[in-house]
């Protein structure tokens, strides 16, 4: 059961692009965010949602989340999204660190396994 994710609905493109800003704006925490919803993305959500664990602060707190998009496409949400991606290609994965700046990604195609995630999530964390 994923504890420290929010999915981010496929069928709701305002709802989506809401949720996703909301989330973009909550203080103190770091965001990573998983695209897609092949097999890889979930198993990288997964591996995402166990890391948050790490960090868990109270059973209300916790300062990393995970955002689980797993359709990019609609122009609303895009919208959103540019904000810290800019025109590039959306990644497989991405972390924006506390002050919604963009610390990292993997690429669509890249190879992913916990300790790159850990990673990511570490580099968001220091700034």
């Amino acid at each position: 059961m994923l504890k420290n994710t929010l999915i981010v609905p496929e069928t709701d493109a305002r709802l989506a692009a809401r949720l996703v800003q909301e989330a973009i704006d909550t203080l103190d925490i770091v965001l990573m965010f998983v695209f897609g919803k092949d097999d890889q993305a979930k198993q990288t959500v997964e591996w995402a949602d166990q890391l948050c664990n790490k960090t868990r602060i109270s059973d209300t707190f916790n300062i990393r989340k995970v955002i689980w998009i797993r359709n990019a496409a609609p122009a609303t949400l895009r919208t959103v999204l540019n904000s810290f991606l800019g025109d590039k290609p959306v990644p497989r994965v991405a972390a924006l660190n506390f002050h919604d700046q963009l610390k990292g990604t993997i690429p669509e195609g890249g190879e992913i396994d916990p300790i790159k995630l850990e990673m990511l999530f570490v580099e968001a964390q220091k700034t």
